[in-house]
């Protein structure tokens, strides 16, 4: 652990710190020891005055060096009421469907720095009318979520945290940000809700939906069959660290050595002339008619969908399956005119679905989709679920898809086949070697060979 060196009037202080360290703590510990007030002095190196609210590996400064302990100027001291502008960065919540990120320019607030974190996140609940510090949801389970701002390296939980005030984090001046979390609680819904309410419930549910399909039938040219395979896998929730990739499945083999190094060969001395694009497509094998198409949609929360279109459907279709049966739509984004979300090409990142214009498409003719077609969806409205729950409950693993399966066997079969060539030939009868009396060690072959 490192020190600095903190000078006041002709004397010095010592202060050990670490990397992760805020400047603001050096302060408070620095007129500690000279007995002045932490609010109305900062700290100085040369003829800069430091940010306090950095910690000590960003602020630039070199090992060991000297700092000192000024006044502060009239407009940064507690009288004054300096104030902050807080950009506040919301993570959204775990399994609460209900929230929806609001957009960045309502995220910035001025503030003054002698407001704990607990009113500044009060005037953000008013001004952005959601519940940040004593948030619920329920759904399977109960939510109790318990909010954890982070300044740099700095974390703050529970009610007597939050009631530090922005001078204790060194937010004095300037611009900063704010990182608010949630961590989640589960607890058990004990009592069953009654049968009637819900019943009714579904009821509306299902007149509003009786009500809103003739709409979009109007709309969209042809309906897509309900008996249409819809597979949802999603990420492990929880990550093994205990689990180490052996460095040498990346080794190249020699085969692969080989095959490169043609490869580089041909680039580089081209023994053919090179050919026009229409040669090329004339040599080039016939692709086979796409006879249905294997959609997979990836969501931002990196949850995949997939199911099954004819070649002759159209974007229209697909939009319809997601929208109605798949998407977990937000009340702001069903108001929004059609489309409430965009769908890109994975590779290359290209705009298929932008418009309603593009709904007269078909998959495989005006969009060239091939037998499988992995695509990209984005909408405004960030959210922790993109999928309605009736398909989450039965999703599977991403490991379960067909493609890691048969990348996991190629693994585990070149393994085992570097293992089998690594493990030397085992001698079948090892030839017998003369021992002595006294000393059951083998002789040597050359001390053998010099007696007559």
């Amino acid at each position: 652990m490192s020190s600095l060196t903190v000078s006041y009037n002709f004397r010095t202080f010592k202060c050990k710190v670490s990397p992760s360290k805020i400047l603001n703590d050096v302060l408070i510990e620095s007129c500690a020891h000279f007995k002045l007030e932490p609010s109305q002095h900062v700290l100085k190196h040369g003829n800069q005055l430091l940010d306090l609210s950095l910690p000590l590996r960003l602020a630039n400064l070199p090992q060991g060096c000297k700092l000192e302990l000024v006044k502060a100027p009239q407009d940064t001291k507690s009288t004054g009421g300096g104030s902050v502008v807080i950009k506040l960065q919301i993570m959204a919540p775990e399994g609460d469907s209900t929230f929806v990120l609001p957009p960045p320019s309502q995220l910035v607030k001025e503030c003054d720095s002698d407001k704990s974190i607990e009113e500044v996140l009060q005037e953000f609940e008013k001004s952005l009318n959601i519940q940040l510090l004593h948030r619920e949801a329920i759904g399977e389970c109960k939510y109790i979520y318990e909010p954890i701002v982070q300044s740099m390296s700095k974390t703050m939980t529970g009610t007597s945290e939050l009631k530090h005030s922005l001078r204790s984090l060194g937010l004095v001046t300037g611009n900063h940000t704010l990182r608010l979390r949630f961590k989640a609680e589960k607890h058990e819904i004990s009592q069953p809700h009654p049968t009637m309410p819900p019943a009714s419930v579904e009821h509306k549910s299902e007149t509003q939906s009786s009500e809103q399909r003739p709409a979009l039938s109007e709309e969209t040219p042809s309906p897509v069959a309900t008996s249409n395979p819809i597979q949802v896998y999603v990420p492990k929730s929880e990550h093994n660290e205990d689990e180490h990739v052996d460095e040498s499945v990346y080794d190249m083999s020699i085969e692969q050595a080989r095959l490169y190094q043609s490869l580089l060969a041909k680039r580089a001395h081209p023994n053919k002339q090179m050919m026009s694009k229409r040669q090329r497509e004339q040599l080039a094998p016939e692709k086979p008619a796409v006879e249905e198409c294997v959609i997979r949609v990836k969501f931002p929360d990196y949850t995949q969908v997939q199911l099954v279109l004819q070649p002759d459907h159209t974007l229209g279709d697909l939009y319809n399956v997601l929208s109605t049966k798949i998407v977990h739509m937000t009340q702001a984004q069903r108001e929004k005119p059609r489309p409430a979300f965009q769908l890109h090409t994975a590779y290359p990142g290209q705009a298929i679905l932008t418009s309603t214009d593009d709904f007269e498409k078909e998959l495989v003719k005006d969009c060239q989709f091939a037998h499988r077609s992995l695509l990209v969806y984005r909408d405004d409205f960030k959210r922790s679920q993109y999928v309605k729950d009736e398909y989450l409950k039965a999703a599977k693993g991403l490991d379960e898809l067909e493609e890691v399966k048969i990348s996991k066997k190629e693994v585990e079969t070149t393994q085992s086949e570097t293992s089998k060539a690594s493990t030397p030939p085992k001698d079948e009868t090892p030839a017998p070697t003369p021992t002595t009396a006294h000393n059951t060690r083998k002789v040597p072959k050359w001390f053998k060979m010099g007696k007559k």
